[in-house]
């Protein structure tokens, strides 16, 4: 159920976020615990474009047509007009001051930051949905912000959203050029910004790449990860169809699936997801949790202190509800699985629930005013905790978009 669920809202998420406009106002006004200030009008003239929401949730970006050709528009501003531009491939940078986005002539794919061209390329990677639609590019920005890397391709894998056969693909890291392999994807920088890995393929086997060292070739390879302290890496491994976490280069216990592997925010303790039979749990520090239908992708969280562990469920009912230190919330029509989130003293526990044609934000099991939605984290939007007592995050109201600050004292 959760991933059905999932897909519905992400489509309310791309409802949202494809009909907004750059207007700005400063209106505001208050009712019980939370502040609305309007931020943005909603125009039905943007419906077809994608935006995206800066990680500060101040900018917002998105892709116009005109005369056959498209531009982006970052706070207002348009940008030059290309033959094409990759739907969904806008992103900020992590502290919300630079933008990047993958572009096109006829027959070439490069990468715009900060307006300015890369070098072109027969293909740009983009990954695919489960459903068939553009998802999130292979390019990412460091967390310092200062880096940019992602994955290019060669020869036949010309176009950005087909894999093909022949050809190569490789990583590309502050313009500079990787080893070229069969295939390439998930590349990811280091807290630190300093470290880079991706997972590549030659032939029939995958392996990951870390600072340009191949490791051990497997069935299958995906989720790399690198720890928080920027000294480790994770990611999940297949052979005869068995799953398991792989830790600097150290194999794990095999199940039927693992995947989204965690480290804690001290690097001292390690979860997962993984499967026996059709269902689901958790394992943490090596035990293994209560089974359930399934898990929230993207849901598996520690708290800062890396004392609590966080997620979200579904039962064999098919309601979705959070599962919170193993002890489990209210049960929803749906939940946004990656807007699960600690407060920094670890105390209070936060996400976006949907219930039916409403959405709203719950703290610590206290639901919050209903919207007509919650601009999800797909697109950009997140809830952030201002302090133990204070969160604030982006809703939709009568065609309006708002900051909704929430006042959590008692």
């Amino acid at each position: 159920m959760l991933k059905h669920n999932s897909v519905v809202l992400f489509l309310v998420g791309i409802i949202i976020i494809l009909i907004c406009s750059e207007a700005m106002a400063d209106e505001t006004f208050v009712i019980p615990n939370e502040s609305e200030t309007l931020v943005t009008e909603m125009k039905k003239a943007m419906k077809k474009n994608g935006f995206r929401v800066s990680p500060d949730l101040k900018r917002v970006a998105y892709f116009s047509w005109a005369g056959g050709k498209q531009s982006s528009v970052v706070d207002g501003q348009e940008g030059k007009q290309y033959y094409d531009i990759g739907f969904g491939t806008l992103i900020f940078s992590p502290d919300s001051k630079r933008v990047a986005y993958i572009a096109g002539t006829a027959n070439k794919r490069f990468v715009v930051v900060d307006g300015q061209e890369g070098k072109q390329y027969d293909g740009v990677y983009i990954h695919l949905t489960p459903w068939g639609n553009y998802g999130s590019a292979e390019l990412i920005f460091s967390p310092d912000g200062k880096r940019v890397a992602y994955i290019a391709a060669t020869g036949s894998k010309r176009f950005e959203y087909i894999n093909g056969t022949g050809g190569k693909m490789f990583s590309v890291v502050d313009n500079q050029e990787g080893k070229q392999h069969d295939f390439a994807s998930s590349i990811i920088f280091s807290p630190d910004s300093k470290r880079v890995a991706y997972i590549a393929m030659t032939g029939s086997k995958f392996f990951i790449v870390v600072d340009g060292q191949e490791g051990k070739h497997y069935d299958y390879i995906e989720s790399p990860i690198f720890s928080t302290d920027s000294k480790h890496v994770a990611y999940i491994a297949e052979t005869g169809r068995k799953r398991f976490v792989v830790v600097d280069g150290q194999e794990g216990k095999q199940h039927d699936f693992a995947g989204f592997p965690i480290f804690s925010p001290d690097n001292k303790r390690m979860a997962y997801i993984a499967e026996i039979g059709s269902k689901r749990y958790v394992v943490v520090d090596g035990q293994e949790g209560k089974q359930y239908y399934d898990i929230g992708v993207g849901s598996l969280i520690f708290s800062p202190d890396s004392k609590r562990v966080a997620y979200i469920a579904t039962g064999t009912d098919g309601k979705i509800f959070s599962v919170v230190d193993g002890q489990e919330g209210k049960r929803y029509y749906d939940i946004d699985a990656g807007s699960l989130i600690f407060s920094p003293d670890s105390k209070r526990v936060a996400y976006i629930g949907k219930a039916r044609s409403k959405m709203f934000v719950t703290v610590d099991g206290q639901e919050g005013n209903q919207y007509d939605s919650v601009v999800l984290t797909g697109f950009g939007g997140r809830l952030v905790f201002d302090s133990t007592d204070s969160l604030h995050y982006l809703a939709v109201k009568d065609d309006k978009i708002y900051v909704v600050k929430r006042n959590l004292r008692r």
